[in-house]
């Protein structure tokens, strides 16, 4: 840690211009143009109506606390459509990107700062769920400030300044995401071990209590909001196919090989692209041998161990899932920010012009490597393209004709068209008994309907062609628009 420097404003400002500048165009294009998928759709449309609706969909429907939907409800009494809904988590993702800027007053030096920021900045990950209707960005954010609050309880003298910031956190935390509760046991363990090697910067023990005590609260606060009527959904997710490579099995896996599996694919999907990563290990290994030769405790370093910590235990006790999963992202600033100080210690080691041609040259290649990332895994592509689907059944339906949604479609269609329509046919998942899909679709067609339009997204299985080909003997069925993640059909009734 390090004090920041007058004499260093003028750099640091200017880079920070450009970080920021950065990450505001990397998240504001297409912002508009990617259509919202299932999940995004649906999280939107909770917040649609009432608050006591808001509330009551996120009890029964979703599985996140309650912080982000009221965000959504608001948004949504201010505007309307992908813009105002993806609004929030924009902004969210480019704060905490500025939050990274600001640990300089938490006294982290400030190429450290800059670099963490800028990992930070152009991470496709980020980029990605800066755009998503989720509350994945914001619990990055928290995941920022609450990482600021503590290194500045533990830099600044005055730890009751300190206090003051960290405990509204920790309280609000659990409101936010569920996995900043872990985050926050993380930040309760790095201070009690702090507490007891005798950092310099001393730990009040009964402020480690207060703090665990507002954690708590919030924790008990969102458990009577919104998780207690959310568990059977959860627990339903938790064993989804997918997603049980994120949580240890004991009866398949090995907890060493999960361990280093999970957390490469944690530190992948986190950080900006593979090129910074080579540069980043040989980093650390020089810092951590400093550390210890020296026997210092790095604030940074004893909370990313104790949040990793924290995270693995959850996934071994089947509680919360530990990988490069959308669910870890709250770990990406106290990661990033560990590889940034490595980073900046080993540049600090140079002298004269080879201090700033260096520090030019690492944000060069945390630059192109975050670029390269983004131009690979593109988040800007389509995940469900129902917005093509419908501008193309808008152009070819005519009056009399009906048309069916597979119910994997419906909550991006009742977020673009709004109101419904008696010439909608909705269908109901049957994931036990896909047979019944077709059933469900006769059932409701007319008697009188001649052609029948199918609108797929979100397909599970491939129930679209079990579907289509349950339609075969009494219509003719024809693929009219194949999009990502989205499909239109048209089907006309056979001569009787």
């Amino acid at each position: 840690m390090s004090t920041f420097r007058p004499s260093d404003n003028r750099i640091f400002l200017i880079a920070s211009f450009l970080v920021v500048v950065s990450a505001v165009f990397l998240r504001l294009y297409h912002i508009e143009e990617r259509s919202l998928w299932l999940d995004e759709a649906k999280s939107a449309n909770f917040a649609r109506g009432t608050f006591a609706e808001t509330l009551s969909n996120t009890q029964l429907h979703d599985s996140a606390p309650i912080a982000h939907p009221f965000v959504l409800y608001v948004a949504q009494k201010i505007g309307e459509g992908p813009l105002a809904v993806r609004f929030p988590s924009f902004m969210a993702s480019v704060l905490a990107v500025m939050v990274m800027l600001g640990l300089v007053y938490a006294k982290i030096e400030w190429r450290a700062a800059i670099f963490s920021a800028l990992m930070l900045a152009v991470s496709a990950s980020q980029v990605f769920y800066a755009q998503e209707v989720r509350s994945y960005a914001l619990s990055v954010l928290f995941g920022a400030l609450l990482l600021w609050a503590f290194l500045y309880y533990v830099s600044n003298e005055s730890k009751r300044k300190g206090l003051i910031l960290l405990c509204p956190l920790l309280f609000l935390a659990p409101l936010i995401q569920y996995g900043l509760v872990l985050f926050g046991f993380g930040i309760l363990s790095a201070m009690g071990i702090l507490y007891f090697v005798g950092h310099p910067a001393t730990i009040r023990i009964h402020h480690v209590i207060l703090s665990g005590f507002c954690l708590g609260v919030g924790g008990l606060l969102s458990l009577l909001i919104t998780l207690r009527h959310q568990l059977r959904i959860i627990s339903i997710q938790v064993g989804a196919e997918g997603r049980r490579a994120h949580y240890f099995d004991p009866g398949v896996d090995n907890p060493v090989w999960f361990i280093m599996k999970n957390s490469y694919d944690l530190v992948t999907f986190i950080f900006p692209g593979v090129y910074i990563l080579s540069l980043i290990f040989m980093a650390l290994m020089v810092y951590a041998y400093r550390m210890v030769g020296l026997r210092k405790w790095d604030p940074t370093f004893v909370l990313a161990f104790t949040s990793l910590s924290v995270a693995i235990s959850a996934a071994f006790l089947g509680v919360y899932p530990y990988s490069g999963t959308r669910q870890c992202l709250y770990l990406a600033p106290v990661l990033i920010l560990a590889a940034a100080i490595s980073l900046s210690y080993v540049l600090g080691r140079l002298r004269g012009f080879d201090r700033p041609a260096a520090t030019i040259a690492v944000l060069a290649v945390i630059a192109l490597s975050g670029f390269s990332d983004i131009k690979n895994t593109n988040p800007y592509q389509e995940v469900e393209d129902s917005k093509t689907v419908l501008e193309h059944l808008a152009r070819s339906m005519s009056p009399h004709d009906e048309v069916y949604f597979y119910y994997g479609a419906r909550p991006a269609i009742d977020f673009y068209l709004k109101k419904q329509d008696k010439r909608f046919i909705y269908g109901v998942s049957h994931r036990d008994d896909p047979k019944e899909y077709v059933t469900d679709l006769l059932d409701g067609v007319k008697q009188e309907t001649d052609r029948l339009w199918l609108v797929f997204s979100h397909v599970v299985r491939e129930e679209d062609q079990l579907i289509i080909t349950g339609l075969k003997s009494g219509w003719d069925v024809a693929a009219v628009s194949s999009v990502p993640g989205a499909a239109l059909y048209v089907a006309n009734r056979k001569v009787r």
